[in-house]
């Protein structure tokens, strides 16, 4: 059984509030028109992320949560955290083989007020 490697990030500001979500399912098979990405979406919001002097090298995942975006750099092997609005809060670089640590990120998940990592090179 594959383990993950738990990295806790505190949220200066967390929402306890709770988004509904649907879900739409297309059987494109039996679709004989073009479908308009604007059926499903509401909203769209473009959200610049700010870094200052840090650069992401590429972007590999982002998980967005109520009040935080969360992006793995797969050049640099970070992980950077950011505000909604886009702000830098906190990165982490915490590369090696020790505890809390990680080799190669293979996958980033956010639970509530914890960053789970899963590193490829170890399989935790």
């Amino acid at each position: 059984m594959k383990r993950f490697l738990y990295l806790s990030v505190l949220f200066v500001v967390c929402s306890c509030a709770k988004t509904q979500q649907s879900v739409i399912s297309i059987d494109l098979k039996k679709s004989s028109s073009d479908i308009e990405l604007a059926d499903f979406i509401e909203d769209v919001t473009l959200v610049s992320l700010k870094t200052s002097s840090e650069f992401i090298g590429s972007i590999d995942r982002i998980r967005i949560a109520e009040d935080h975006i969360v992006v793995s750099d797969g050049t640099k092997n970070d992980i950077f955290v950011f505000s909604r609005s886009g702000e830098l809060l906190s990165s982490i670089k915490r590369h090696g083989r020790g505890p809390q640590e990680y080799v190669s990120i293979g996958d980033i998940d956010i639970y509530g007020e914890t960053i789970v990592v899963f590193d490829d090179e170890t399989s935790n």
